[in-house]
């Protein structure tokens, strides 16, 4: 009886000896960054910025001094979790190693809907192994909650297509379950659910944006267009299918009218085309010329870049009276330049790309590692 619990659980008796490795490992990085006080970056400063001046300002800004100009790079997800623990960095820092450990979970249930549970432990426990997120919960930055966020999703949205592989194999066998009756209703809840924790996910990090949008137009697509073979089937289908965009539409809309009204641009975050210039096409050329990867050449050469095909004329404007960093929006079509100079240079534009791959894998593993823990010896281990 007891092994037959077991088999189901994420925590068995064998995997307790990797519980306690884990748990010491996040005991051992979280009191040493303490300690240390190594818990902050250029980032970090930015977030508590933001959090301290929408609470003290009632306004989501990077300004140290009045004016407190409203910031238009940075979704508000980070800066309110901070600002709801009071700033606490002990707090925050220990609820993001407990977050580390609910994701392993999350993760567990995740790989359950596709493997074996043995598998799919031990997919979990590898994750709960990595450096990579016991170190960054020792950060005042936004991947953990991110990652945990995005792991919801893919939860939700997987148990949601899986009920309905589940509906349609009842549908075609003599074996007739409690749920058959009602195809894709009782699906709904994790749809909802999983698209509520993307859009979570993107007011942490912007980046999930894009994909955000492909999704919800694949769910709306999916339930227009696939065949059923029943009317109910088919009306639950579209009816879910907007149900699910329309949650989207309904969280994602306040934020993005509000950057409207400050910039007279739809946009959810202004740091994308300015990583494009400066990261991807800045980058590339310097990797090209050898020029090294110090951000001021890469604001040079991006920019450099960037003029030579649209012209100097609005290629910077500003929303407000602060003409600086935080308040720059860049012509429009950065994207699509940068993805036509890789297009125009592919085999450097690849070897750049791996590259840049590479220094992230050891930047995360080796210097993160340092900068945490200030030890070269606990870095490399």
């Amino acid at each position: 009886m007891q092994l037959a619990r077991d088999d189901v659980r994420f925590l068995t008796r064998r995997s307790i000896p990797l519980a306690v490795v884990v748990l010491v490992l996040h005991l051992f990085v979280l009191f040493v960054a303490l300690d240390n006080r190594s818990y902050l970056t250029d980032d970090s400063i930015q977030y508590l910025t933001l959090s301290e001046n929408l609470g003290q300002e009632g306004v989501l800004s990077q300004s140290f001094q009045a004016p407190f100009v409203p910031d238009l790079q940075r979704p508000p997800g980070y800066p309110v979790f901070l600002w709801l623990f009071g700033n606490n960095i002990s707090f925050v820092l220990a609820l993001q190693h407990l977050m580390v450990l609910f994701s392993g979970w999350v993760l567990f249930r995740v790989l359950g809907e596709f493997v074996g549970t043995k598998m799919a432990r031990r997919g979990a426990w590898i994750w709960l192994l990595q450096p990579y997120p016991i170190l960054m919960a020792s950060l005042v930055l936004s991947e953990v909650p991110f990652i945990l966020f995005l792991l919801l999703r893919i939860w939700g949205v997987v148990r949601y297509l899986r009920r309905d592989v589940i509906d349609k194999s009842s549908e075609n066998s003599d074996v007739k379950t409690v749920q058959s009756g009602r195809p894709w209703s009782h699906a709904l809840r994790p749809l909802l659910g999983g698209l509520f924790a993307m859009v979570v996910a993107a007011y942490f990090r912007p980046v999930v944006f894009p994909f955000l949008l492909l999704l919800t137009a694949a769910l709306l697509m999916r339930g227009l267009w696939q065949k059923k073979k029943t009317v109910e089937q088919k009306w639950s289908a579209l009816v879910h299918a907007v149900l699910g965009v329309g949650l989207v539409i309904l969280l994602l809309s306040p934020w993005v009218i509000r950057n409207h009204q400050l910039s007279g641009r739809w946009i959810f975050s202004s740091m994308g085309d300015m990583g494009m210039i400066h990261g991807r096409l800045g980058g590339l050329e310097a990797f090209r010329q050898g020029r090294g990867e110090k951000e001021t050449i890469l604001f040079r050469l991006g920019d450099s870049l960037a003029v030579q095909e649209e012209g100097l004329q609005g290629y910077r404007v500003y929303y407000s009276e602060k003409e600086n960093h935080e308040t720059e929006l860049y012509r429009k079509g950065g994207t699509g330049l940068t993805i036509a100079y890789f297009l125009k240079h592919p085999w450097e534009g690849i070897l750049f790309q791996g590259k840049s791959l590479m220094a992230m894998l050891k930047g995360v593993g080796f210097g993160w590692g340092k900068q945490v823990t200030g030890s070269t010896l606990a870095a490399y281990a």
